[in-house]
């Protein structure tokens, strides 16, 4: 199983996402790094745990505000990790924007969704394997921006993201983001009977033992950041997981 460390990004820092209140959102405090400046955050989750890969997400762009490339760029050129990006991507054009400024991987989120037209189109036009989708729920429910993607059941809406061409789908409950209170057995394990692409899932994720749990269940990938901060999951933690 991957273990994916993330960033949330708002007004240039990093920030501790809780339960999907950004209002409430606050610059991350890490046994990691004695600053919330992205960079240093960046650089600190490889120097410790050497990950592969690294989740960012624009939580301005995600909000409308626009996609501000720079910390994109920043990051993508002081790590070796492959960068998924989540910055509210809805149309061609932002996809390249948002490949351009060092994302790997790009998300495509229900969140921001306005049409169930547009991801067969960026897939096309980006590559399957360049695209992942998130199904993005609150308390069991689709958040979208297409009514009738919000009508549609978790396994539903996760069974239509990979018609459309998804190479991977991310199982996100904002509820449970930052909030240290475990994982969604049951969600995710409902989801992954319902595909045949890889699925991840992030929000609670508290220690190796929910680690232990998704990976039992058939998680491919596990997003992770409050516990990386708080030293609830240390690097000797994760060697001897991935053992």
């Amino acid at each position: 199983m991957r273990i994916i460390p993330v960033v949330d990004l708002l007004g240039g820092l990093v920030v501790h996402a809780r339960k999907g209140e950004r209002n409430n959102y606050q610059p991350v405090k890490s046994v990691l790094s004695s600053t919330a400046e992205p960079v240093e955050v960046v650089k600190a989750f490889y120097r410790e745990f050497k990950f592969g890969e690294l989740y960012v997400a624009d939580l301005d762009a995600i909000q409308g505000k626009g996609i501000t490339t720079e910390d994109i760029r920043r990051i993508s050129k002081v790590t070796p990790m492959e960068l998924m990006v989540d910055a509210g991507v809805n149309n061609t054009v932002a996809a390249h924007v948002v490949k351009e400024a060092g994302a790997s991987r790009i998300i495509i989120a229900t969140e921001t969704l306005e049409d169930l037209k547009t991801l067969p189109e960026i897939v096309r036009e980006m590559g399957s394997s360049k695209i992942i989708s998130s199904l993005d729920l609150k308390q069991g429910k689709v958040v979208s921006k297409s009514p009738h993607f919000r009508t549609l059941s978790p396994s539903k809406a996760a069974k239509t993201l990979e018609e459309m061409g998804a190479s991977q789908l991310i199982v996100l409950e904002l509820t449970r983001v930052g909030s240290e209170s475990g994982v969604d057995r049951a969600l995710v394990e409902s989801i992954i009977s319902e595909v045949g692409i890889p699925v991840l899932t992030g929000g609670g994720v508290r220690n190796i033992s929910d680690l232990a749990e998704l990976d039992e269940i058939g998680v491919s990938g596990a997003l992770v950041a409050t516990s990386l901060h708080t030293g609830s999951i240390t690097a000797r933690d994760l060697r001897s997981f991935l053992s």
